[in-house]
């Protein structure tokens, strides 16, 4: 259940606009729109535990691997992600 809640204040948190960054710099941000569902590879940065998790608790994950788009990376690895619990169960 703790997976769903990330993936839904992820899907609140990143907005389906982003600005990509390609290998070599550009004179203008270039816009990427990703397709709904696009999913984004994260890692914990922190334990979570069920026993002392409570609603509304920041969590910090990082980025796993480059999110591409158009053969261009839109977030690089590394890249923190802070989220929030909306439930527990």
């Amino acid at each position: 259940m703790i997976r769903h809640t990330l993936q839904a204040a992820l899907c609140i948190a990143l907005s389906p606009l982003l600005v990509a960054q390609h290998t070599r710099p550009l004179s203008k941000p270039v816009l990427v729109s990703l397709p709904k569902g696009t999913q984004l590879n994260l890692v914990l940065l922190e334990t979570i535990s069920s026993f002392t998790a409570r609603k509304g608790q920041a969590i910090r994950l990082a980025v796993a691997t480059d999110l591409m788009a158009g053969g261009c990376v839109v977030i690089p690895v590394g890249y923190v992600v802070m989220v929030r619990t909306r439930s527990l169960v």
